[in-house]
């Protein structure tokens, strides 16, 4: 087991279907998560550079974004 892709803890193969649509799920969920991110950073880059954005509200408004996603992706795994 420490070496598998999937473990099937029953013998239903149908499940096998579920952890599938399940991993691709999670894979649009990272990619997701990676865009967001990386929209966020590079925007406030580019508003600390041009001094829009103070650099520690920068960074404020960089972390609070991150946990609302990480909020919203969390809550939203208990309506599935």
């Amino acid at each position: 087991m420490e070496t598998a892709d999937v473990v099937l803890v029953s013998s239903d193969l149908r499940k096998l279907s579920y952890a599938v649509g399940l991993s691709q799920a999670t894979m649009h969920n990272m990619t997701q998560n990676i865009v967001f991110a990386l929209v966020v950073a590079a925007s406030l880059l580019v508003g600390v550079l041009v001094k829009a954005v103070n650099l520690s509200y920068g960074m404020l408004i960089h972390e609070i974004s991150i946990n609302r996603r990480e909020i919203e992706n969390s809550g939203s795994s208990f309506f599935r």
